[in-house]
């Protein structure tokens, strides 16, 4: 379509579609973010464990930008 990728999901309703720019859409991080290491279980394989707790979520920056296309008859 016009060199424009089309991605098809199951999450949009029969007959409906959306169109956005993904150079407007941004992965977000929320403060709070938790980082916790821990050696004890890991010494047979020298090893350190990592574990982060984070919240993420989608921003857009131009939400006027986005489109819904459907049927209206």
């Amino acid at each position: 379509m016009a060199g424009v990728p089309v991605i098809v999901s199951v999450a949009v309703a029969a007959g409906e579609a959306w169109g956005l720019d993904k150079h407007q859409i941004m992965t977000v991080r929320r403060t709070g973010t938790q980082v916790v290491t821990s050696g004890d279980a890991a010494f047979a394989s020298d090893a350190v464990q990592i574990r982060a707790t984070s919240r993420v979520g989608f921003g857009l920056i131009n939400p006027a930008g986005i489109v819904r296309l459907y049927n209206a008859a």
